[in-house]
């Protein structure tokens, strides 16, 4: 099951990148998609993420429950320096719930975005949104489609936004 891997990998790029086509010739402005996919093959269960979707497994008759997917949060270190990396950035807002007023904040780097983070269990007054991604405001790192995301303000391709999906194997006699 190793060497389908890489021909996974390559069908979810080639799936993005003919739903991107189609939007451009539409000239519609169509939103994406996040995907979870299992597979089956021979003794093997093959768990494929790219988004937000998720995928629990049961083993020992129900007793436990394994999280076999993980999201694709621009916060979790991994995606947030694969976003940077690739000329992306991330921001998040907050209302001041008394006086009504919006806060803008950017991280560059992990010890930034922790340091947003503590001001956000600090300040009582405030509501904090979701981590975002420029360009695109998406608050998921990995996905289908989302043109706006995966062009930059100069009318680039930008790589912050991918479809590229991890892909997590388990033996089937493990699971449920």
């Amino acid at each position: 099951s190793s060497n389908v891997v890489p021909v996974i990998k390559q069908l979810y790029s080639k799936l993005d990148a003919e739903y991107l086509e189609t939007i451009d010739r539409s000239k519609k402005n169509y939103a994406g998609s996040c995907a979870i996919t299992l597979v089956v093959l021979h003794n093997k269960l093959l768990v494929i993420n790219t988004g937000d979707s998720r995928a629990i497994i049961s083993v020992h008759g129900g007793s436990k429950v394994i999280e076999a997917s993980s999201d694709h949060k621009p916060e979790r270190p991994s995606e947030m320096q694969r976003i940077l990396d690739n000329g992306g950035e991330l921001y998040r807002m907050s209302v001041n719930r008394k006086t009504g007023q919006n806060s803008f904040y950017n991280a560059k780097n992990y010890n930034e975005l922790q340091k947003i983070n503590q001001l956000r269990v600090s300040a009582i007054n405030f509501a904090f949104g979701p981590w975002r991604i420029n360009p695109g405001g998406l608050s998921v790192a990995r996905s289908f489609g989302d043109p706006y995301s995966k062009v930059n303000a100069k009318g680039f391709a930008c790589q912050s936004v991918t479809a590229d999906p991890d892909i997590t194997q388990y033996e089937l006699n493990d699971v449920d």
